[in-house]
């Protein structure tokens, strides 16, 4: 039964961490330019700050300017 369990959550935590990385793809793909995306969409989309939004397009090299178009 608690091995059982352990197997459960080891599970769950690594669905928990492939739903974060496909979350984390699709927030940079939207604020690449060109998508024509507008990072209030993506604010709206996934409920985080417009700043934590911004510092995702800073750590992976986007632009302030092009992420407010």
């Amino acid at each position: 039964m608690t091995t059982h369990l352990i197997e459960q959550l080891r599970a769950a935590v690594q669905a928990r961490q492939a739903a974060e990385k496909a979350e984390l793809a699709a927030i940079i793909k939207a604020l690449t330019p060109g998508s024509g995306i507008q990072q209030k969409a993506v604010v709206e989309a996934t409920g985080y700050s417009r700043e934590h939004i911004r510092r995702i397009a800073r750590d992976h090299g986007i632009g302030p300017a092009k992420t407010d178009q």
